[in-house]
């Protein structure tokens, strides 16, 4: 389920399905990587939206998926989008799913009101889930996925290990398959 992936630090991914590169939160990338197809951005802050490292696997055909405040930064074929979508690029449905602080000593860093968002990608028959930055919210409860990619960190910016494992408990007691949860540093765990 997860062969197909490429985690280099943090929310950055690359994903090598049958014909496509797709990159999430592109950053911390080598000199020298595959082309992008679909760049997918959570939201503006640098260990996201890094344009050093988009310019590495930029081409002229690459797709943009954005927030509107990244978006406006791009050039060239850019979807910008807010939480709540559903919609599709490059043959990959995708939803976006709002990515925000809750806890009050949290809240400038991640503000509700800028409209960031995680993407739930159909990659291959699953549902990936990619949180973005934020804390557990009501609006992330009724995500359903099969593997969860949650940003951990804890304070003072992103939810912390607990508050990770708590989401993922809430997807398991909903309904839904238990899914996969990596953290930063790349540890994997159910």
């Amino acid at each position: 389920m997860l062969e197909k992936f490429t985690w280099y630090k943090q929310s950055a991914y690359k994903w090598k399905g049958e014909g496509i590169t797709v990159y999430i939160d592109p950053w911390g990338l080598r000199p020298q990587e595959e082309p992008a197809d679909v760049i997918f951005i959570t939201h503006a802050h640098a260990d996201h939206y890094e344009p050093e490292d988009i310019d590495k696997i930029k081409k002229s055909t690459t797709q943009y998926i954005a927030p509107r405040d990244v978006a406006e930064k791009l050039k060239g074929n850019v979807k910008a989008v807010k939480p709540g979508e559903s919609l599709d690029v490059a043959g990959i449905k995708f939803q976006t799913v709002p990515a925000y602080s809750t806890v009050e000593h949290r809240l400038e860093t991640h503000p509700k009101s800028n409209n960031w968002v995680g993407y739930i990608l159909s990659l291959d028959g699953h549902r990936y889930w990619f949180s973005g930055d934020g804390d557990p919210n009501p609006d992330i409860e009724q995500v359903k996925t099969d593997v969860a990619l949650i940003c951990i960190g804890g304070d003072p910016y992103v939810m912390n290990a607990s508050e990770a494992a708590g989401v993922v408990k809430n997807q398991a007691a909903t309904g839904g398959p238990e899914p996969l949860w990596i953290r930063r540093g790349g540890r994997i765990g159910r």
